[in-house]
């Protein structure tokens, strides 16, 4: 019995000395060991590369491809601020770069607006045709034009009632349009007992290229593009613009009238946007024309009024993918 107690003894010993030494293994390397980096290996390879803490936290949450470009890149304040625009595309990124050189007073995102709307070009370069002429939102500009003979198949005559011409000449517009039109008009007399008139909308590509030739032999090119656009770039041909005015007066003379004041505060209620307005001259390239509606559908032109945005801006965000 005595000596089964001594083995017993001596292996309790013994495996209490491999307890002792492997606890005093994992001490030691614990106490050596480098703490670890919380951080990811992303966070880490950012800051290597000179990204301050604050920017990280802001680049974390960019698309893999942003994220990867920055990686490959020593840190820049202009570059990075840029990408870090919600809007912005690393395909544009030179460009934005060369904008900002040439308009160093402006912010990063009107950089990013005007690279993606392409105003870093001239107007009437890089152009190019439309793919969806019939979308309501479609952007016919001095970049985007239409076919020669585009013609929408849905265009009906304005009524006599709300025709503001005064040569017998009918007017066309897309049906939306022209419902819209007189559900607008029917609001305006019901609260203000006026109505508009619309003294133009369809045009095809023929009519134009007539304006358009008109106003640069009355006026030269220069003062031709600020009023009227080059044939196959013009809102009008795509049935969703018309121009209104007071019961046949003056279409210049609209914006003193008590209808203008209706329609500017109640025109997106029914759809339509007042295409062309002083502040955004930099952006579509026309001088303010407050008779010029647009109809893009009531919650894209209450998104454009309620932003106070061009539709320009408006569109780019939509394909931005971006939720606004």
């Amino acid at each position: 019995m005595a000596n089964k107690r001594k083995i017993r003894n001596r292996l309790f010993l013994a495996g209490l000395a491999c307890v002792l030494v492997v606890g005093g293994v994992f001490a030691f390397r614990k106490l050596t060991q480098k703490p670890t980096d919380p951080r990811s290996q992303v966070e880490i390879k950012l800051s290597e590369q000179g990204y301050p803490e604050e920017v990280i936290r802001t680049i974390l949450p960019l698309s893999s491809d942003k994220i990867n470009y920055l990686l490959a890149q020593d840190y820049d304040v202009q570059r990075t601020n840029l990408i870090l625009d919600p809007y912005a595309t690393l395909a544009n990124l030179d460009r934005y770069m060369a904008y900002t050189q040439a308009h160093p007073e402006d912010s990063v995102d009107t950089v990013v607006l005007m690279v993606n709307i392409n105003r870093d070009y001239p107007f009437y370069t890089h152009t190019s045709e439309v793919s969806d002429p019939d979308n309501l939102l479609v952007i016919v500009n001095k970049y985007y034009g239409l076919p020669k003979t585009y013609e929408p198949d849905d265009l009906v005559d304005i009524e006599a009632a709300y025709n503001g011409r005064t040569d017998g000449m009918k007017v066309t517009v897309r049906k939306a349009a022209a419902d819209a039109f007189y559900a607008m008009n029917d609001a305006l007399k019901q609260q203000t007992g006026m109505v508009v008139k619309t003294t133009t909308a369809f045009r095809d590509y023929a009519f134009q290229n007539n304006l358009y030739t008109f106003y640069t032999a009355a006026y030269g090119q220069e003062k031709a593009d600020l009023e009227s656009a080059r044939p196959g770039f013009s809102e009008h041909q795509t049935g969703l613009a018309m121009d209104i005015n007071a019961n046949g007066d003056i279409i210049d003379d609209f914006m003193y009238s008590q209808q203008y004041q209706w329609v500017k505060d109640h025109a997106h209620e029914f759809g339509f946007i007042i295409r062309y307005q002083e502040s955004l001259t930099e952006i579509t390239g026309y001088k303010k024309e407050e008779w010029h509606l647009r109809y893009v559908g009531i919650e894209h032109a209450t998104a454009i009024f309620n932003q106070s945005i061009s539709l320009e801006e408006y569109v780019m965000r939509l394909n931005s993918g971006v939720s606004q």
